[in-house]
């Protein structure tokens, strides 16, 4: 949409429909939101609101929960009113999720101090400073009143009953009782009713319904200061006062039993509690993907985006913003590839199933593995690493071959396992899985790339014996330039950013007018891994990384490779320095590379 007004329609205003329309409202966008029933009436009205980017590494949400907290803090900080009780978290009975300086060991007298009225617990006590809790309710209320305020609407009591579709097929709307709403865009935030919504068309998704319990009591008094959740009880108080507690959702269904339980275990557990006064008890149904991952994208070339996880209340501010990035900038890749609903419908064979694919290479997963990086298919299986590689047979077989023989020279760098496999028209490639530490930008880490990288020159032939691809790139045309700038404008806008495009254009275009002689310069070329970025490196020791991800590998003008690095070497790696190398870290860079560069 390159950032120009568009009509969306979002089906759902439970929190994460709620917090996409007012992502997008917010810039600019005409944004209407159909709800069935009212707002939270689902899932969101029944969370107990519990925010903690505490989780483990390759946990299914691990991507988004890394941002949470930061998240939270923006939206507080542009809708004033909107409560989060920052709190902490404290927690027993198992070791938290993950061990971070926020998350740390309490004491007895500590664990007395944060919350008298607590029982102490048999096992080892953790608090979570940075841990808080809102009413999902009243969070999705705010966010739609915002909406309104932007000029976007807000259609309740409308179920959708399905797509409006032009004559060729092609889904231009919804189809409500009341009529048909045309739309760009349609964003499909139902939770467990995006299954039913897509039945009869071409798409399917897995989307079952993870039924909990949230139970609210009158407190009399405060019985608690922050969240707490043990193997007992897991309670809060809410923004008026209530105490809140979460149950899971019992086998029988018995769920008369569960509060009756829950009840004894909370004024067992908290000493001197006045007696609880039931105030509702409701069920909600959690919508769980069948594999446990994020559905966050587009349904094939149709204008449907589906966009549903667990937890969504604790994501949501995240989720608003990513995905309203990507409705109106073209493809997020802050978005990991293995959230996309392609993975359950890109060709209904085996091309879409990664446990089939891991097959073929003997690899055995039980579950469909989350990706490692967020921008391509990118899977590690047990100490394997799966992967998407060259397109063609050919180049796949050339760059399988010239890997193997750096590797046999003794150069850092994985070769394959196995040899490359067609699989539903992709070629995939499996290499080892490397441990390590990333690259923090230190001196001793500059110049052992360098290094290696120049052995990769040093060991390069002069005519491509390897047969990797060519480089052939003196094709620039003012149309390109043309499209490049105009993405470059649009996410500078986004940001807030004003440059003079049209300079940058006459700058560009002059460059261009030279390649024709640049080309016939013959250049020195290397084969070359030609995206040799920090976030392609694991530092098996100080002084020694390993390049793991060659598959971008060329024969191109040596120059080219250096100055792609110069400029792209710090890129997209979060433990690097934001900004490329200073004159002093490219002296320390070329200090390896030249002295074994040939």
């Amino acid at each position: 949409m390159n950032g120009t007004s568009s009509r969306i329609v979002i089906v759902g205003a439970g929190i994460v429909g709620a917090s996409i329309a007012y992502h997008l409202a917010r810039q600019g966008q005409r944004v209407i939101v159909v709800e069935q029933a009212h707002p939270a009436a689902g899932a969101t009205g029944s969370s107990f609101g519990w925010i903690s980017e505490g989780v483990p590494e390759g946990a299914t949400d691990v991507f988004l929960r890394r941002e949470i907290v930061a998240d939270w803090v923006r939206l507080t900080q542009e809708i004033p009113e909107l409560w989060v009780n920052w709190s902490g978290a404290l927690s027993y009975g198992q070791a938290p999720a993950t061990q971070n300086p926020d998350n740390r060991r309490l004491s007895s007298a500590e664990v007395m101090a944060l919350e008298p009225a607590l029982g102490l617990p048999d096992s080892q006590a953790y608090f979570a400073a940075r841990d808080g809790a809102v009413d999902p309710q009243e969070v999705t209320q705010r966010l739609l009143e915002r909406v309104g305020a932007l000029g976007g609407e807000l259609l309740l009591g409308r179920a959708v009953s399905g797509f409006l579709r032009e004559a060729g097929g092609q889904i231009t709307g919804i189809v409500t009782e009341e009529g048909a709403i045309a739309a760009e865009r349609v964003v499909l935030a139902c939770g467990t009713g995006i299954s039913a919504l897509l039945d009869g068309s071409e798409f399917s998704l897995p989307i079952e319904a993870s039924p909990a319990i949230l139970l609210r009591y009158h407190a009399a008094a405060q019985a608690v200061n922050t969240l707490i959740a043990g193997d007992d009880i897991e309670v809060r108080h809410a923004q008026n006062g209530d105490l809140l507690a979460a149950e899971d959702y019992p086998a029988g269904g018995d769920v008369k039993r569960v509060e009756e339980d829950a009840r004894s275990a909370i004024q067992n557990r908290l000493h001197g509690s006045a007696p609880l006064q039931l105030q509702a008890c409701s069920v909600g149904l959690r919508p769980r993907p069948r594999d446990g991952y994020p559905i966050l994208g587009p349904l094939g070339v149709t204008c449907l985006y589906v966009a549903v996880m667990h937890p969504a209340v604790m994501c949501a501010p995240t989720l608003g913003r990513l995905v309203s990035d990507e409705l109106l900038h073209g493809v997020n890749p802050a978005i990991p590839h293995g959230y996309r609903p392609a993975r359950f419908i890109d060709d209904g064979g085996e091309g879409g199933d990664i446990i089939a694919i891991a097959g073929r290479f003997a690899l055995d997963t039980a579950q469909p593995p989350l990706s490692l990086y967020p921008y391509a298919p990118v899977y590690k299986i047990g100490e394997h690493v799966l992967k998407r590689t060259r397109p063609t047979s050919g180049e796949a077989q050339a760059l399988a071959a010239y890997l193997t023989a750096l590797h046999r020279q003794g150069v850092d760098v994985v070769a394959p396992t196995a040899c490359p496999q067609e699989i539903a028209g992709s070629m995939w490639v499996v290499y080892p899985f490397v441990a390590g530490e990333k690259y923090a930008g230190r001196d001793e880490q500059i110049i052992a790339a360098g290094r290696l990288l120049g052995r990769i020159h040093a060991l390069s032939s002069a005519d491509n014996n390897a047969g990797l691809a060519v480089y052939d790139e003196y094709a620039l045309t003012e149309d390109d330039i043309s499209a490049d700038l105009d993405e470059i404008a649009s996410h500078a806008a986004s940001q807030g950013l004003t440059l003079d495009i049209e300079a940058l254009k006459t700058r560009m275009l002059q460059i261009a007018g030279r390649q024709t002689a640049l080309s016939a310069r013959g250049l020195p070329c290397v084969e070359t891994p030609y995206d040799f970025k920090a976030d392609n490196l694991i530092y098996v020791a100080q002084d020694r990384p390993v390049l793991i991800d060659p598959d971008n590998a060329l024969f191109l003008p040596r120059v080219f490779d250096l100055a792609l690095v110069l400029l792209l070497f710090h890129n997209a790696l979060d433990s690097a320095p934001d900004r490329v190398f200073t004159v002093r870290e490219w002296r320390l860079f070329l200090t390896g590379t030249v002295s074994l560069s040939r």
